[in-house]
């Protein structure tokens, strides 16, 4: 009996020890990233105006089988190798300088990716998870057109109202524009140095084969989109064509 007594409280103490072990344990596996995520820093800055430099290390990353995971830079990407150890998560060999760490968000809804030694900025990226497609669009797009331009804008000409209605929708449909019924905003590769000096820019295009391309200036804080007209292209030079005149001034209702 007293042997009993005396191996109770030393049996209670193993057991504790192990569960606390096997916790420790469990706490220490980092959660295996699945699916898409779309870096929300990128949309959060770009608000107003997309740059070069907007997207950090790249616009989103989409992981496969655990072990493998495709960066989408817009204009490139490439696949890299995910490391798991020790309660870490790495992107192998993701710069010239090597791994980028990833913090996991206690929601398990996103992560933030280490990458501000790649940018040089004095804040690193948070990506979040989301759907491949809405309704059929790329999941990035339509975020991005929420965020830079969807809305119902009223037509202005030398600050009158003309009592006309444009609407960008998140899809990338417009109406409101005569022979135009979708639009593209252009936020890598190429039509980044579309104008001299530097302007963003959108593709309008019609059910007919139409398109035309304008400069857009944004202004978050008084709703006001304001597009202009560019110089064609000029040959043998790419961009640096010269943003022209006001062709379409809208303020959001």
């Amino acid at each position: 009996m007293f042997a009993r007594i005396v191996l109770l409280p030393f049996l209670l103490i193993v057991i504790s020890f192990s569960a606390c072990r096997n916790k420790a344990v469990k706490q220490a596996e980092p959660v295996i990233l699945q699916g898409r995520y779309i870096n929300q820093t990128f949309l959060e800055k770009s608000a107003e105006s997309l740059d070069f430099s907007s997207p950090g290390y790249c616009f989103q990353l989409v992981f496969g089988d655990g072990k493998k995971v495709f960066v989408d830079r817009g204009f490139e990407g490439d696949s890299l190798s995910v490391a798991y150890e020790n309660g870490k998560i790495r992107l192998l060999n993701a710069t010239s300088t090597g791994d980028l760490p990833i913090l996991p968000d206690t929601d398990g809804k996103g992560f933030m990716l280490l990458d501000s030694s790649f940018t040089g900025k004095p804040y690193v990226s948070h990506f979040i998870r989301s759907e491949d497609t809405i309704d059929s669009v790329p999941a990035l797009i339509r975020k991005l057109n929420e965020q830079m331009i969807a809305g119902s804008y009223v037509v202005y000409d030398k600050e009158k109202s003309l009592n006309k209605t444009v609407n960008f929708l998140s899809s990338g449909k417009v109406t409101g524009i005569p022979g135009f019924d979708t639009y593209v905003l252009c936020f890598t590769g190429d039509c980044m140095q579309t104008t001299q000096p530097y302007y963003n820019t959108i593709t309008l295009s019609g059910a007919a084969g139409s398109t035309v391309t304008y400069a857009y200036k944004m202004e978050k804080g008084t709703g006001s989109l304001k597009l202009f007209s560019i110089e064609p292209p000029i040959p043998g030079t790419k961009g640096e064509r010269k943003v022209k005149d006001l062709v379409y001034d809208l303020r959001k209702n």
